[in-house]
């Protein structure tokens, strides 16, 4: 009996040394010398995504204010980051907008030198002159009209039958011409106008059909012109008035 109450107590004892120690460790591990002191056993590792707090009141009073302090510098950053973008942004728009001002007088200025290239040299009263002259058909010459008799001698390409109404109405307006009547504004002036008119319609048709060629066409037309000229001046102005 003696025996197994030393046992017992014995076994009591080292219970009790190793409770202690446990409760010891666990104090240990839980003070605030542990919670500064690195944990030597595992490698260390950076603060994960979800930082829950410091260790200490001043370490997170710290922290806070790095964190603001951080804060206001990405700030600061971000604003003259952006200013820079804007000011290269304006830079460009600016160029932009003397590009677009060149372009628009530059292309005048091409459209401007242009015209003057092409430009018709402008009328003058000299100009005119010698403008109307080429206009102005020539008068009869004697081998087209006869001023004694005054018989009108007419080209090849007028002599055909489809001509011979009005160039026997011609040949008699021309025969009856007398001082008072003839030249500008009297009524033989008009009649011959008109038979020339109809003389020169049927002179087309005969070219767009094929029966006269066109170098044919220009003289027969020149020579109608002339005939209708030659009208304009009264019977006593016959070979005194030159063009």
């Amino acid at each position: 009996m003696i025996e197994h109450s030393t046992l017992t107590s014995r076994s009591s004892k080292k219970f009790d040394v190793a409770t202690t120690i446990m409760v010891g460790l666990i104090l240990f591990q839980t003070s605030p010398l542990m919670a500064q002191t690195p944990d030597y056993g595992r490698p260390a590792q950076e603060p994960g995504p979800l930082y829950h707090h410091a260790s200490t009141i001043d370490q997170g009073y710290l922290d806070g204010w790095a964190a603001v302090n951080r804060s206001i510098g990405q700030a600061r950053y971000n604003s003259a980051l952006a200013a820079r973008h804007y000011q290269a942004a304006y830079e460009h728009a600016l160029d932009n907008a003397l590009r677009k001002v060149d372009f628009y007088y530059g292309r005048k200025t091409m459209r401007r030198q242009y015209e003057e290239k092409h430009r018709r040299p402008q009328l003058t009263l000299k100009r005119i002159l010698q403008h109307n002259k080429m206009r102005t058909p020539d008068r009869l010459t004697p081998q087209q009209f006869s001023e004694s008799t005054r018989r009108l001698y007419w080209p090849p390409a007028l002599s055909g039958d489809i001509f011979t109404t009005e160039r026997d109405r011609l040949d008699q307006l021309f025969a009856d011409r007398t001082p008072t009547n003839s030249g500008r504004g009297s009524s033989n002036l008009r009649q011959i106008a008109q038979s020339v008119e109809r003389l020169t319609e049927l002179l087309g048709q005969r070219v767009r059909s094929g029966e006269i060629d066109a170098q044919e066409f220009c003289a027969a037309n020149r020579f109608l012109r002339s005939v209708r000229y030659e009208a304009h001046f009264t019977s006593r102005d016959f070979g005194l008035a030159a063009k």
